[in-house]
Formats: structure tokens, C-alpha cells, sequence
């Protein structure tokens, strides 16, 4: 395990995955599953490892979710270490067949699992978690405002 360890700690150093997408309604940027891996591809191939997603759907409650596992693999001694992140899948989604709504939530699930194991997540600036849809919270706005800063 100290093996997988200490190559996970080299290549979350050298991984950097910039947000090149946006999002046209919301007007922020994102990345996504792909993009990640592609980013990551030449830094495991260095190390020679290898990063391998899979996803598993688990009913929980009465809501089916899809779990996504990523796993960095050493290729020298079949050492691994994981990560995982849920997605529920939407009952119904405009436009989308039911396959696509498992893909958009594994798509999702991916994403953030990628992000845990290569410690790439920044959810403090992530729009799911800052984004307000334009509603300010009382306590927030009062904070604010007792600052002086509207």
C-alpha cells in the first residue's frame, strides 16, 4: 500500500484540470469526467499506473443512485487505491431517454469521484455549491450588510 500511496501523493501534485467548460445558462465553468482523465492519462502513464472509473447502480431507499469508483492502479504491483461519489438519477429529465439519465448521473458521479482521489475538488467555488439561483439567504444578506459591504 505504501507503494500506491506515495504515487498518488506525486501525481495529485502534478494533476491540474482546468474548468474549460461553460455553462451557458449559468455562465460558469466546469470540467467534466473526460476531460479529467484525459488531463490525467500522461501523469499515470509516468508513473506507470493506470485509472480505471466504474460505475454500479445501488437502490437506496426508494431512489436509485449510481456509485462511480475511481481507482488508481500501480502497474508494478497491482496495488490500488479508490475513491467513490453518488449521483441519483432523476425520475425524469426533459429531452433525455432513461439511458441517458443513467449516463448524465454517471457522468456526474465520475466527475466527483475523480476529484476525490486526485484531490482536484474545490467545492468551496464549485456553482453546485455557491450557486444561489438568485435567492441570498436572510442570515447571509444580514452578515453582509452588517459589514458594510452593500
Amino acid at each position: 500500500m505504501k507503494n500506491i500511496l506515495n504515487k498518488l501523493s506525486k501525481i495529485q501534485s502534478k494533476v491540474v484540470s482546468n474548468k474549460d467548460n461553460i455553462n451557458k445558462f449559468g455562465g460558469y465553468g466546469y470540467r467534466t469526467k473526460e476531460g479529467i482523465i484525459a488531463d490525467t492519462k500522461p501523469i499515470c502513464e509516468e508513473f506507470n499506473c493506470v485509472l480505471i472509473v466504474s460505475d454500479q447502480a445501488e437502490i437506496i431507499g426508494t431512489w436509485q443512485y449510481i456509485k462511480s469508483t475511481a481507482s488508481l492502479v500501480d502497474c508494478e504491483t497491482s496495488e490500488q487505491i479508490s475513491a467513490s461519489a453518488y449521483a441519483r438519477e432523476p425520475l425524469t429529465q426533459k429531452g433525455l431517454q432513461e439511458p441517458q439519465m443513467s449516463g448524465s448521473a454517471s457522468s456526474y458521479a465520475g466527475k466527483y469521484a475523480l476529484g476525490n482521489l486526485l484531490a482536484i475538488s474545490d467545492s468551496s467555488l464549485d456553482p453546485d455549491a455557491t450557486n444561489t439561483h438568485g435567492k441570498t439567504s436572510r442570515a447571509k444578506k444580514a452578515i453582509v450588510e452588517d459589514e458594510g459591504l452593500i
